[in-house]
């Protein structure tokens, strides 16, 4: 008998999760939990819904994952203008930054020079150095 009264008291259920309030207000705080979203999107994926105690677990593990990554201190570092960051956050604004742009196109025309520099001469053609400013000639130009 003490079944059918726990059964009566149990009116309210979630399909999804596979669960049954003994009030609205437990369904209805229930509908706001991690849980019943997390087995609303399983479900919307045709997945099977997991347990109260199996989400809890992957929820744990999951956490242990974190600090574990919080724990090595992670970097960011821009190769053109030699910063580092600390969050990905900062170093996807520097990016976006105009004066990263800048030094990117900079450093982006030096190593295009730096090839033509590096190729080799037609036959019979030498280079010429002009002379630097303080070794050369003064007079009118």
């Amino acid at each position: 008998m003490a079944e059918v009264v726990e059964v009566r008291t149990m009116q309210h259920t979630c399909v999804t999760c596979g669960v049954r309030f003994a009030s609205q207000n437990l369904q209805r705080d229930h509908y706001k939990s991690e849980w019943h979203r997390y087995n609303v999107m399983r479900k919307a994926a045709d997945l099977k819904s997991v347990s109260c105690i199996d989400f809890e677990e992957k929820l744990i593990a999951q956490l242990k994952v974190r600090t574990s990554e919080e724990g090595k201190p992670k970097s960011y570092f821009c190769s053109p203008c030699n910063k580092s960051f600390q969050s990905e956050e900062t170093f996807d604004n520097h990016m976006k930054s105009k004066k990263h742009k800048v030094q990117q196109h900079r450093v982006e025309s030096e190593s295009s020079e730096e090839v033509k520099d590096d190729e080799p001469l037609p036959e019979g053609r030498t280079t010429h150095l002009l002379p630097d400013a303080e070794s050369a000639p003064r007079g009118r130009v």
